[in-house]
């Protein structure tokens, strides 16, 4: 078959045999953008590329970057060309879209995506920031190395670290400065300097040793990664001489220090991908599986069944959709959601979230932060109990009483209470510590509104709460053992803690109550009587 375009077609031939129409560049590179569409605006960052802008390219913002090298003989201008065809056509979402490249000589300039906060600065300014959170951006991070890795020909980054890891509005992590070998700056200037320069931190044992470097020195980069985004902590601050540095990690095989309570699949993780041996790290495909484990394994780290729940249906999965969800819960319970409607519309007001993909096959969804939280507030999951009183039960008992509001905060209860008489309380639900998941909110018998926590055992289902008398300086723990799983909640309140925390009059406003009871009664106001 000929390729030659017909008589008369406006189509010609580029020099590899692709047909470009009449009048068009013939080039087998991405779009070749020119220097005077590029206009530059403030800088805000840089890198070993070089210096990165704001700007506009076509009329877009854009994220601008002047390369420190400019000067490129003929065969590695041609090389970078190359390069920036391969990069222009990479697809994914967790990878920084690379737009096209200016290659004019001593013009030489990079256009992509504008995205100016890096995982560095995100995990500085949040501190507080939840476990489930940091993981995701892991996960964001190994996905996105995961497709680079995965590409033809192979895209090792080579200098993988928080800076080069980008966040849009949403927390979703793009990699970033990938690629591009022939326009990074040499590693003999690096490894000459006394000082231990930003890059070296993360450099794996063989990279620092001048070895053959593949894809497994991305692995061991990403395991330092993993740890700062976990911890938030800078690595090495103690090394500040590049030679004792190099013969710590490759003599002494020093790494970070491991932070306490890390549970042990995450540990492991961490370990296996800083490992001196290249053979022994993951690939990313593989770290990707294992993130997805790690996730559940410390988001229900007490719960078994909870956990495995969750891994047999949902695993790799961030939320599932409601119907699903419903689906495998309810057969998993040997429940009826067409049986008991009441009882799944509050657990969906509970649980459910906001579906805001566009035209989503479910409006409703649940997150596996949300799913991990129900457990920790009505589990164990129970599927053992002789009397079948499972999580489900558990979670109707609580939900209708009167003083249960759910996860309201703090400002919240006392908006509700402030009005109210003394001996008015309310029982919340946290989403901030697994061990204390309630929280009692109260009137005191002196007018002052305050706050006591519950202290709850994740396989047991006991309940505590540590009480200060006065001038004691010693609290003393006031428990449920000995009450029956099946309602210790409630009788704990009614029968345990009424006198001890002046506990009388069950605050209105409950969202759940409406529910399981009409609204013209008040059947549950006076659940806890006064003396």
């Amino acid at each position: 078959m000929s390729l030659k375009p017909p008589e008369n077609s406006d189509l010609v031939l580029s020099a590899s045999g692709k047909q470009v129409r009449r009048g068009h560049v013939a080039t087998d590179r991405a779009p070749e953008i020119r220097s005077e569409e590029i206009e530059i605006g403030d800088k805000f960052g840089g890198g070993c590329f070089g210096s990165v802008y704001k700007g506009k390219c076509r009329g877009a913002t854009v994220a601008i970057k002047q390369l420190h090298k400019q000067d490129l003989d003929s065969k590695i201008l041609e090389d970078f060309r190359k390069e920036v065809d391969i990069l222009t056509q990479m697809r994914h979402p967790n990878v920084v879209l690379f737009m096209g490249a200016c290659t004019e000589q001593h013009k030489l300039t990079i256009v992509c995506e504008l995205l100016k906060e890096n995982v560095n600065d995100l995990i500085q300014k949040n501190k507080d920031m939840s476990l489930d959170k940091r993981l995701l951006l892991a996960k964001g991070a190994a996905a996105g190395m995961a497709w680079l890795h995965g590409a033809n020909p192979q895209i090792i980054h080579r200098d993988l670290k928080p800076a080069n890891l980008l966040v849009d509005e949403h927390w979703n992590v793009k990699v970033c400065d990938f690629g591009l070998s022939q326009v990074k700056l040499p590693e003999v200037k690096i490894k000459d300097g006394k000082s231990v320069p930003g890059t070296p931190l993360w450099m794996a044992p063989e990279v620092l040793m001048g070895k053959q470097v593949d894809s497994k020195a991305d692995v061991y980069s990403f395991g330092l990664v993993l740890w700062e985004i976990i911890t938030g902590q800078a690595l090495f601050p103690h090394h500040d001489n590049y030679a004792s540095f190099k013969k710590a990690i490759v003599v002494d095989n020093e790494r970070p220090p491991m932070p306490e309570n890390i549970h042990p699949a995450l540990r492991k993780l961490m370990e296996d991908c800083w490992d001196k041996e290249p053979n022994v790290r993951p690939t990313f495909t593989q770290i990707l599986t294992r993130l997805d484990s790690v996730l559940i394994d410390c988001l229900i780290p007490a719960d078994e069944d909870a956990n495995a729940f969750w891994k047999e249906h949902f695993l790799g999965a961030t939320h599932a959709l409601w119907r699903d969800f419903v689906a495998r819960f309810a057969r998993l319970l040997k429940v009826n959601p067409n049986d008991d409607p009441i009882a799944f519309e509050a657990l969906q007001k509970l649980i459910g979230e906001p579906n805001r993909e566009p035209n989503p096959p479910d409006p409703v969804i649940v997150t596996v932060q949300k799913f991990a939280h129900f457990v920790d507030w009505f589990g164990p999951l129970t599927l053992k109990s002789t009397d079948n009183f499972t999580i489900f039960a558990r979670m109707k008992l609580i939900m209708q009483q009167a003083w249960f509001h759910g996860d309201i905060g703090k400002d919240d209860s006392e908006r509700l209470l402030a009005s109210e008489k003394v001996g008015t309380f309310l029982l919340r639900l946290s989403t901030h510590d697994p061990v204390t998941p309630y929280t009692i909110s109260k009137k005191t018998n002196k007018g002052q509104i305050n706050h006591q926590r519950i202290k709850k055992d994740a396989k047991t289902g006991a309940i505590s709460v540590r009480i200060v008398y006065g001038d004691k300086k010693d609290p003393v723990t006031v428990s449920s053992a000995g009450i029956h799983l099946r309602d210790n909640l409630c009788t704990f309140l009614d029968k345990q803690l009424a006198k001890e925390l002046y506990l009388k009059i069950p605050c209105p406003g409950s969202k759940y109550k409406a529910l399981f009871i009409p609204k013209f009664q008040d059947a549950l106001v006076g659940y806890l009587e006064d003396d």
